[in-house]
């Protein structure tokens, strides 16, 4: 499988390049930063975890974090992303399926409610992906197909406004949904994990993540399926390898001794 280098830049005549806003594709690893490599600069922090919670993920030839849960997770800077339309998209591997996790968060805030645009993983016999909208207690969900634990699968959650969203798993998706709610711009972002207006942390992820990617444009069903292709670790042309450096190197003249020159002279001159 091809890896995923540690240095490289991103091919911004990429398709997969036009709105992306938010990109952890590995920036960082071992350290306490989480780098966005979207170029908009929204690095993200460790918090509550350390750089032994990267891990390398083999299954996907790339670097992903190892969440434990509770208060482990990753603040980021508020994405240029206006709500809708968006799409989020990232790989898991989640210890339960039967335990509602928050892979990606994005929130606002009205009058103290928080309200929260989430690609989640959700509750039920076998876990489901679902692209969750979220004012007061219930949420809207719609769920993709059904996932299990401690395996390694993709959701994306699609915005296309706020009366529109649906899930997507390994790259299929699941049923639309129409329910309404009104964005009113945002004002935190959090990976792992979401938090309330009172800062309280919930649905913290335990088990792994990677590729946690905001968008803020709708993904067609074809962009979709190539983050979900676990093999492409280069993203379609996304990501380019570092370039490699050609040194000129200059030759010096062919050094000559006296005997030499001499002999030359006489052949130069006919002489016999």
């Amino acid at each position: 499988m091809l890896q995923r280098p540690p240095h490289f830049t991103i091919n911004r005549q990429s398709s997969l390049a036009n709105g992306l806003v938010f990109a952890g594709l590995g920036g960082g690893a071992s350290s306490l930063k989480y780098v966005d490599s979207s170029g908009y600069g929204n690095d993200g922090v460790l918090t509550n975890m350390d750089n032994t919670d990267w891990v390398w993920v083999p299954e996907l030839g790339r670097w992903g974090l190892s969440p434990g849960g509770t208060n482990q997770i990753v603040d980021i800077p508020i994405p240029p992303v206006t709500v809708t339309p968006c799409t989020m998209a990232a790989w898991f591997n989640a210890a339960s399926a039967s335990t509602i996790y928050s892979l990606i968060d994005v929130s606002w805030y009205d009058q103290a409610i928080p309200h929260h645009f989430k690609l989640e993983l959700s509750r039920g016999t076998s876990g489901r992906v679902a692209a969750t909208t979220y004012a007061s207690s219930p949420g809207i969900a719609v769920s993709a197909s059904s996932f299990t634990a401690n395996a390694w699968f993709h959701g994306c959650a699609v915005f296309a406004s706020n009366v529109s969203r649906i899930a997507y798993l390994n790259g299929q998706p699941g049923s639309a949904n129409t329910t309404a709610l009104t964005p009113s711009g945002i004002n935190r972002g959090t990976l792992c994990a979401n938090r309330d207006n009172n800062n309280t942390i919930w649905r913290a992820l335990v088990g792994y993540a990677a590729d946690p990617l905001i968008y803020n444009r709708v993904l067609s069903p074809a962009e979709i399926q190539q983050l979900a292709d676990p093999s492409n670790a280069m993203l379609s042309g996304l990501i380019l390898p570092p370039r490699r450096k050609w040194w000129p190197v200059v030759s010096a003249p062919a050094f000559k001794p006296a005997w030499a020159l001499k002999s030359n002279n006489l052949i130069g001159s006919g002489v016999a």
